[in-house]
């Protein structure tokens, strides 16, 4: 192992590595704001203005007793449709979550068919119980119907039942099935029943796997947004070890918790319209004022929040009321206005402190007319690719709609009319999910691709940019994977996630680490 000295400030934290290289880490997340146009005309209102609120997070990489304990419930489908190769494969997945984690984690396994069991309860991952665990998965058989809601609830009741003291840095439920539920509590009573037994608890998250073509995919989303985690979609049973170790690379490099931005507005007219988000929101009833939870993020994440706003005609007193001080106003551009302040808040799991930050949207409003033709007017290319993302993930939730009633040829025009929008655009993230649309829209086409494959995939690729977070791995050898390797995969996957889908490969081809 590599020997490292560690200091830390209240911002970055600076490893020395044996050899005596020494690497400053940033210990905090990133926050900035960005206006879609630097300046917008004061001699008129403006309505559907776009703002983003950015937040990103650290490259972190924790080693040995410096991260953070884990705390996993693995709760396993062993009905009768899981048997042969898929449980065998489940089977491979829990030995590699057995030996990837260390004696600071907790692992407990939960099964169920027509009924639940509890194999082990939250169990330290200490050398003898790792042992034992590995000869009892071995043990897994599949048979009988899927009381999802049965397995679900007991991996909740085992999490909920932990001390305050007694508590991993990082909690999950991995819940898997290749099913649809046929016992216990099933379709919208169970998300219901879920979101009363989550509460408004965040110290654990629920992560959702559905194999192949026979799984309620509408289900396994609805319960993962419901835990403030994640639905993967798998395809095929030779990615079921790669999918698991991308959610616990995730898992194991989370770095902060609990994240809010509250957005305000600083001008009299200024009203906050739209908050683009799926993630928990709320706008005050005078739309003066904007909440979004946002969950957890883990290194290298970014989080981009979209939001449309009025900006009213422009006086010089509000550029007045706006500064803190008549030095800002001195210093700052005569037409220079804060329209909207927003604050981040959060629980950092590299300090353990809970940080705030404050950050202005500031815009010019010049006495001038604007450009009559938009296009004219230099608009921020990163605002521009969020709202291609959000409309992308829109557009996708519409076609969506359509299929389930049995309207393709809506749903394809739908997909269609987006690509089109976006295919003059030079960005390469934006041309990367236009690929992405490209490849979903053979699922719209019939009936019969849609049951197959299309619904799966929409639903996975429909959370997947909404949420700014990997849930898919695709095959080496599929044929659309070059949508996989573009700039969007490069926004999503983590090094941390790279470096467990790996292990995972190995592992599965029992080659040596």
């Amino acid at each position: 192992t590599t020997a490292t000295t560690t200091t830390t400030s209240s911002s970055s934290t600076t490893t020395t590595t044996r050899s005596g290289i020494r690497r400053l880490i940033s210990t905090e997340l990133a926050f900035s704001t960005l206006s879609e146009f630097e300046s917008y005309s004061g001699l008129v209102e403006h309505r559907n203005a776009h703002g983003v609120f950015h937040v990103e997070a650290p490259f972190y990489e924790p080693e040995g007793s410096s991260r953070g304990s884990l705390d996993l419930v693995a709760v396993v489908d062993i009905s009768g449709s899981m048997a042969g190769s898929k449980l065998d494969l489940c089977k491979e997945t829990l030995k590699f979550l057995v030996n990837n984690l260390t004696s600071a984690d907790r692992l407990s396994v939960v099964t169920y068919n027509s009924d639940v069991a509890v194999l082990f309860p939250l169990t330290k991952m200490i050398p003898e119980k790792k042992q034992l665990m590995l000869e009892e998965i071995n043990k897994l058989k599949a048979s009988k119907c899927t009381n999802l809601s049965g397995g679900l609830f007991q991996g909740m009741d085992i999490m909920r039942e932990r001390s305050e003291d007694d508590r991993g840095t990082v909690s999950s439920v991995l819940l898997m099935t290749d099913g649809i539920a046929n016992e216990g509590v099933t379709g919208k009573p169970l998300v219901t029943m879920t979101q009363k037994l989550f509460g408004d608890r965040c110290d654990f998250t629920i992560y959702t796997f559905g194999y192949g073509s026979n799984h309620n995919e509408d289900l396994l989303k609805e319960l993962s947004e419901v835990g403030n985690g994640m639905y993967y979609y798998i395809e095929s049973n030779e990615i079921i070890p790669e999918s698991f170790a991308d959610c616990l690379g995730g898992l194991l490099s989370v770095v902060a918790q609990n994240i809010k931005i509250t957005i305000t507005s600083m001008i009299e007219g200024v009203t906050i319209d739209t908050v683009h988000t799926t993630q928990k929101s709320s706008i005050s009833d005078d739309k003066k004022r904007a909440t979004v939870t946002l969950g957890d993020m883990q290194s290298e994440e970014k989080r981009d929040l979209l939001i449309s706003y009025t900006l009213p005609k422009h006086t010089h007193a509000q550029q007045s009321k706006n500064s803190s001080d008549k030095g800002e106003a001195q210093e700052s551009s005569i037409d220079t206005v804060t329209p909207l302040t927003a604050e981040l808040s959060y629980a950092n799991v590299i300090t353990t402190a809970f940080d705030r930050k404050t950050m202005p949207l500031r815009v010019r409003r010049p006495m001038v007319e604007d450009a009559s033709d938009k296009n004219e007017r230099p608009r921020n290319k990163e605002v521009e690719k969020q709202v291609a993302r959000v409309e992308v993930s829109e557009a996708i939730t519409r076609a969506m709609g359509h299929a389930r009633r049995g309207s393709f040829s809506s749903a394809t025009r739908e997909i269609q009319t987006t690509i089109h929008t976006w295919e003059a655009s030079p960005d390469a993230y934006v041309q990367g999910l236009n690929m992405e649309l490209n490849e979903c829209m053979d699922g719209f086409t019939s009936p019969a691709k849609w049951a197959a494959k299309g619904k799966y995939q929409a639903t996975n690729m429909e959370q997947r940019h909404s949420r700014q977070r990997c849930n898919r791995v695709y095959n080496e050898d599929e044929d659309n994977s070059s949508a996989s390797e573009g700039e969007v995969t490069v926004q999503y996957v983590s090094k941390a996630r790279k470096m467990f889908r790996k292990k995972a490969t190995k592992a599965k081809k029992g080659e040596e680490e």
